[in-house]
């Protein structure tokens, strides 16, 4: 059995993250060195952060960026002290809880995803300019929520397009002045798609493409591979970006399944042998909090079976 794994591991925006802390903290003299950001907080942690990774001490991580074991990962801000830096890593935290820090004597250095940040700004640009905002993506993704709470903040309105039928949802009479961004790791089919839909109903809505471009290259990476192969297999890491490989691959594949990553090797008894009986070749692509080494995992795991 030929198995194909996608050439697209973590996005730029974690790996970037991951490489200034780690030059921080090799240049930081022994000084503590603290992190944190949005998926750390109260509520929203998830067993594939990214900083988990290093508050764990995995050790694939530590071999690439050896300084990060000298951060320490927090979600309980009130316990950094003052006079020392906080790292805030890939997913960002809240402006005004920046600022609250900062007031208190901590030295912030902010790692957010730089496309994560150009969709806020661009929101509460939007919003601020009088716009209603469509934001294409998954209602209880945090890009969206954040969407829905700036567009209320400025009394505007702001609707979550989750289906392409969502659009049909949209009033054209009611005299809004409508702008259009995508969450950041959104289905690049379905942007497509809605636009030409917004074409047909003849609505005047500003444009803004907000999708990532690792988005637009994971996902086109792994439509190539689909075309390839007997079997597609989703390393899902539980965000929405491999809900967007899932949507996606399943719309133009019959054989497609996902198999949730864990550290421990549980994710072996998710691959049912017999869905693989009578596959010659099958892809094995990832959602970005997914390691190129557990792609490579599955990938030798399924090999193995044949």
């Amino acid at each position: 059995m030929e198995v194909r794994t996608a050439n697209v591991a973590w996005c730029i925006g974690i790996e970037t993250a991951y490489r200034r802390m780690h030059q921080h903290a090799s240049g930081a003299a022994g000084q503590p060195s603290y992190a944190t950001h949005h998926a750390q907080q109260a509520g929203t942690q998830t067993d594939m952060d990214t900083l988990l990774r290093i508050a764990q001490g995995d050790a694939q991580l530590l071999a690439r960026y050896p300084a990060l074991q000298h951060v320490q990962v927090v979600s309980d801000l009130a316990t950094v002290p003052r006079d020392t830096t906080l790292l805030v890593g890939f997913q960002g935290l809240a402006r005004d809880t920046i600022e609250d820090l900062t007031g208190r004597g901590v030295t912030v250095k902010n790692y957010k995803c730089p496309f994560i940040a150009k969709l806020d700004a661009t929101v509460e640009r939007l919003a601020a300019e009088g716009f209603d905002i469509l934001i294409m993506g998954q209602r209880k993704n945090h890009h969206c929520q954040y969407a829905q709470a700036v567009a209320s903040t400025h009394q505007r309105q702001c609707r979550v397009l989750e289906t392409l039928e969502d659009v049909d949802t949209i009033p054209a009479d009611t005299g809004a002045q409508w702008a259009l961004v995508g969450q950041v790791t959104g289905n690049t089919l379905l942007w497509q798609a809605v636009l030409e839909r917004l074409r047909q109903r003849g609505l005047p809505v500003h444009v803004r493409d907000t999708i990532c471009s690792d988005s637009y290259k994971r996902q086109q990476n792994a439509l190539e591979l689909a075309h390839q192969v007997d079997r597609c297999v989703i390393v899902d890491d539980g965000g929405a970006a491999s809900q967007s490989l899932f949507d996606i691959l399943a719309g133009v594949h019959p054989q497609v399944t996902r198999v949730r990553w864990r550290e421990d090797g549980s994710w072996k008894a998710a691959l049912d042998v017999q869905w693989l009986t009578g596959a010659s070749s099958v892809a094995v692509v990832g959602g970005i909090l997914v390691p190129q080494w557990a792609i490579d995992a599955v990938a030798a795991y399924i090999e193995g079976l044949a």
